[in-house]
């Protein structure tokens, strides 16, 4: 067996990996030397369905602004201010930030501004006005001194994108680089798109992205350019990562473009081995280094065994989103429970049948109602005006308490894991959420009160 190339025992070991570290998984793209190696999808996940990126976003901002580059539609020592006349009379860090120091995330801040709205304590407007706020908050250090992560940075850089190109940043990038439908970015309160993090995709766009970028962008993006945007720039403390480039990661023998939770396009030059991965891996510590260690992994040498490919095919057949596991005893029928609010929660009701039920909640003056299925995931929308697709799943629990998890699937990624203990007439409510989003609730702990005559079947 020749170990210099991927075969079925390398994939299942990384599968086996993954399992370990209970992540779930939504797809496991790879490409060795141009030829497509394995593709998975993990169910209700499929090869058309478009996936949330976060921070692989970023990257193709700097494939954009490279393009920008070789066409001389900018410079990269030029001053964002310029390019932003409306905001004036700039703090001198802010007056000399140059699109080269936002690339390399050398801004004047140390936060993402955007998110500063989000606190009370700072400006609240700012929530509505991403873009504003990247030139109205005040700096806290000069630009291109320091290595900090800030996501503004390339929010403003995609709204560049938009100005000096005149189209629409997808329409910018499907004429440059063939990006199409169905990906589309998430656009921020005022229209602007979401640069840092809003990237729409099927993983298998994202692998042919990817590949064309291992080739060169000879005549779309200069040669300089690209090598810089895929050196270590700025050396990493701490991470796996050794350095970043322009918005791309760097490893020692190639490079990744990375988002939170799992969302993996990484490269190795070394053996030209692409992967792609989406996940929802925000609720474990660690768990985004573990999808990259399995990613890594794939890179070393596996002895295949007899029988191996019946076993992946077998694998991948069976794939899908994690379930609770735990027993059923309950009791059907359906209950209702008033409670204080103190954490956002008014009302909560559940429904219990011989395979599954509903929860419904209301949050914050908010109805939610989420059919679960015992040990099964049902997919619902979440909550219906919203129409964001999720997929639940409940069980009883050793210590006898009832807990439901609520995968969410579409702009939105991450969990609700929600636990609710009875006890005679009151039940106690534990839930918190696992990962970014626009709603409110689901955090916190909160006691309540059967309504009388409620229990009925």
């Amino acid at each position: 067996m020749d170990c210099r190339h991927i075969g079925p025992g390398a994939i299942l070991r990384a599968l086996d990996f993954l399992d370990d570290w209970n992540i779930d998984m939504h797809s496991l793209l790879i490409s060795e030397r141009g030829n497509t190696v394995y593709e998975a999808y993990w169910a209700p996940y499929s090869r058309e369905t478009p996936c949330r990126m976060y921070s692989v976003t970023k990257s193709f901002v700097s494939l954009a602004v490279g393009a920008l580059e070789h066409d001389g539609l900018l410079s990269l020592d030029d001053r964002i201010a310029g390019y932003f006349p409306e905001y004036s009379g700039l703090p001198h860090e802010l007056d000399v930030l140059t699109i080269r120091n936002m690339l390399m995330m050398r801004t004047c801040h140390s936060v993402t501004t955007y998110k500063q709205g989000c606190n009370p304590r700072y400006i609240p407007s700012w929530k509505d006005d991403w873009v504003g706020s990247f030139f109205k908050a005040r700096p806290d250090h000069s630009p291109g001194t320091t290595f900090v992560y800030d996501t503004s940075s390339s929010h403003i850089l995609a709204s560049l994108v938009e100005r000096l190109s005149g189209e629409s940043f997808m329409e910018y990038l499907e004429r440059k680089f063939g990006v199409h439908a169905p990906s589309y970015i998430i656009k921020d309160p005022k229209g602007h798109p979401c640069g840092g993090s809003g990237l729409m995709m099927r993983p298998s766009d994202l692998m042919s992205l990817l590949l064309c970028l291992s080739r060169g962008m000879d005549g779309i993006i200069g040669k300089d350019y690209l090598e810089a945007a895929l050196s270590p720039l700025s050396s990493i403390y701490g991470r796996r990562f050794i350095g970043y480039g322009y918005f791309f990661w760097i490893l020692p023998d190639g490079y990744a473009m990375y988002g939170m939770g799992g969302q993996y396009a990484y490269y190795n030059r070394k053996r030209d081995i692409a992967v792609v991965t989406t996940a929802e891996a925000q609720g474990i510590k660690g768990g985004d280094d573990a999808i990259l260690y399995a990613i890594e992994s794939l890179t070393r040498p596996c002895e295949d065994r007899a029988g191996d490919d019946e076993r992946l095919a077998d694998r991948t057949a069976s794939l899908h989103l994690s379930c609770v596991e735990g027993s059923w005893n309950v009791q059907t029928g359906r209950r209702e429970y008033s409670f204080d609010g103190k954490a956002g929660l008014e009302w909560m009701a559940f429904g219990f049948d011989e395979g599954g039920g509903t929860v419904e909640a209301v949050y914050h003056k908010v109805l939610y109602r989420i059919p679960f299925g015992y040990m099964d995931n049902v997919i619902a929308p979440f909550p219906e005006k919203r129409s964001s697709p999720i997929a639940s799943s409940a069980a009883i629990l050793p210590d006898g308490s009832f807990q439901l998890v609520t995968h969410l699937l579409n702009e939105e990624i991450g969990q609700i894991v929600l636990n609710a203990s009875f006890s005679g007439d009151s039940v106690t409510v534990s839930s918190h959420l696992n990962g970014e989003f626009s709603f409110l609730g689901f955090e916190g702990l909160s006691q309540g009160i059967l309504h009388k005559g409620a229990d009925v079947k």
